[in-house]
């Protein structure tokens, strides 16, 4: 889906038409790659600067392709200027919000597990809910523990997505009941910055 929007701007110095699609969407999702495309009346992109307020902006390969990188929600403005005399061409709103991400054991998020699964898994993975914007998320590290009638047992922290051959060895002891939670949990976005990722809890069952 594109999103497009004619702009015209009658403050500019020399005002004139241009166009600025997502895309995926209206909205650009904070640290991954939103792709857009621009466009501007009698002005070929090669002679035009791509700016934003708000995180960064890459060019892409393919000529009047760029990807658009937000810092922090809420809302990036997108300049179009022209390289020649830094004049205005106009400039494009967008929303901002985080990709809506959930941590996943097992292919599950929350609920019940079956302790055979359980036993066998090598990591965790972070799954996107909102899946407008194909990105990798990095898991870099988290913690984990594991209930048994209502007392911690088993505690570790790692400093990647996959479970070392401690946490795997206590895996294979899981008992039918085991609450087990992961929390603190730090992801790697594409512009290589950390974010926390919501944690959550598994029940093992027989």
């Amino acid at each position: 889906m594109y999103f497009v929007g004619f702009i015209f701007l009658s403050r500019v110095a020399a005002a004139q038409e241009f166009a600025v699609s997502a895309d995926q969407h209206n909205v650009l999702y904070v640290g991954v790659g939103n792709q857009i495309t621009i466009a501007a009346y009698q002005c070929p992109c090669k002679d035009i600067n791509v700016e934003v307020d708000n995180g960064m902006v890459k060019a892409s390969d393919t000529p009047c392709r760029y990807k658009v990188l937000p810092a922090d929600p809420g809302k990036l403005n997108l300049s179009l200027r022209r390289k020649q005399n830094n004049l205005l061409i106009g400039t494009s709103e967008f929303r901002v919000r985080y990709q809506e991400i959930k941590c996943l054991f097992a292919g599950k998020s929350k609920g019940t597990l079956k302790l055979k699964i359980a036993k066998i898994q090598l990591g965790i993975v972070v799954g996107l809910t909102d899946y407008e914007v194909p990105c990798t998320i990095l898991i870099t590290q988290f913690s984990m523990s594991v209930l048994r009638d209502g007392r911690a047992v088993f505690e570790r922290t790692l400093n990647s997505a996959r479970f070392d051959d401690e946490t795997k060895n206590f895996l294979d002891t899981l008992q039918p009941g085991d609450i087990i939670r992961f929390y603190g949990i730090m992801c790697k976005y594409p512009d290589q910055k950390v974010r926390a990722m919501e944690g959550t809890e598994i029940t093992v069952i027989d």
